[in-house]
């Protein structure tokens, strides 16, 4: 179905509703080819989960070609049933713009703005004009991305970019923006300021019920909810319903369960968030006990030890979540070598 330029905001507003999860590449064992088999499973796998939308990390190891191919997998097993978005982690400006409207030929239906390497950030004018020729590349919806490794704080004293995001959110294919910081004023700030215009998000889920309360907040996106729930357990998902629906006592409830996890969790990701690294690994491997393909990510990646996942997997159960079937040692190669293997 083709959107119009004038009708992304609706659209957005209508679609961008509960949680959007990260979907990482597969690799064969070898690290050499996409796997394409377990990018599938992948996709099945976040459709149980119950997510409005799969986010592919294009960013994560890819060759341009296999960028689009690995979306070209996503959309076409997708199949209309969710919506698909991707960042714009080009090597530079032109090759964003080349992915934007690959991404639209090929059937995506929103991208997440992100810097080039290349692309001096010390001028609000020249940020500006990098956003105009994004909008201008395409018919895609654009989500706006707000983190603290952009370092901005010389356009405003949040590192919110106030002077650029006041010229694009009326712009039409500007539908949304993830402020992905732990500083709840900034978050607050861009609530205020932007709400109205944009579908504010944050995918912090320790500000979920605040943000979700008290500013109405209709989706949360992108991160790997698969750290706090199964097909069979969706907790990230039914936190969401009750907080939508007003049913506080309920989300409390939930929340509480996600104690072990969160105190598992919070050390590794305080040292990632400030500097805005991933650790792609164990991204996998969250999705990996709950039904996920699994398997290692392309260099530059950090490894994951034994005693990483005997202590993740060990808060898993004790927030009374059942993993799925496979253990760690089978984890590097992935569900979908795993049962070629088996069938060779």
């Amino acid at each position: 179905m083709t959107i119009s330029r004038s009708d992304r905001k609706a659209w957005a507003r209508e679609h961008f509703v509960g949680a959007e999860n990260i979907l990482l590449p597969s690799f064969t064992p070898d690290l050499r080819e996409l796997d394409e088999a377990g990018i599938r499973l992948d996709v099945g796998q976040s459709i149980a989960h119950g997510v409005f939308s799969i986010f592919c990390a294009i960013e994560s190891g890819l060759t341009y070609e296999e960028k689009v191919r690995f979306l070209e997998i996503t959309v076409e097993e997708a199949a209309g049933r969710v919506c698909v978005g991707f960042p714009l982690q080009g090597d530079s400006a032109e090759e964003n713009v080349e992915l934007l409207q690959q991404a639209e030929r090929i059937g995506a239906s929103h991208a997440m703005v992100s810097y080039p390497q290349n692309l001096p950030l010390t001028d609000a004018d020249a940020l500006v004009r990098y956003h105009e020729q994004l909008i201008e590349a395409s018919d895609l919806a654009l989500v706006l991305f707000h983190n603290d490794k952009f370092a901005l704080h010389h356009l405003h004293p949040s590192g919110l970019p106030v002077s650029v995001y006041d010229r694009i959110v009326d712009r039409d294919t500007v539908v949304a923006i993830k402020v992905s910081v732990m500083d709840w004023a900034t978050l607050g700030l861009c609530f205020e300021r932007y709400a109205g215009k944009l579908l504010v998000s944050t995918p912090t889920i320790l500000q979920l019920p605040l943000a979700m309360t008290h500013y109405d907040m209709q989706w949360t996106g992108a991160w790997t909810i698969e750290a706090f729930q199964t097909p069979e357990q969706p907790l990230v998902i039914e936190l969401l319903d009750a907080l939508r629906a007003g049913r506080h006592e309920e989300a409390i409830g939930i929340f509480a369960r996600l104690g072990p996890l969160l105190a598992a969790f919070g050390p590794r990701l305080a040292r990632m968030m400030p500097s805005g690294t991933y650790h792609w690994t164990f991204f996998k491997y969250l999705q990996y006990l709950s039904g996920g393909n699994g398997g290692v990510t392309r260099p530059p990646t950090m490894r994951l030890t034994r005693a990483d996942m005997q202590e993740i997997r060990g808060a898993f159960l004790a927030c009374g979540l059942t993993p799925a079937d496979g253990g760690d040692d089978e984890f590097g190669h992935g569900r979908s070598a795993e049962r070629a293997e088996a069938v060779a």
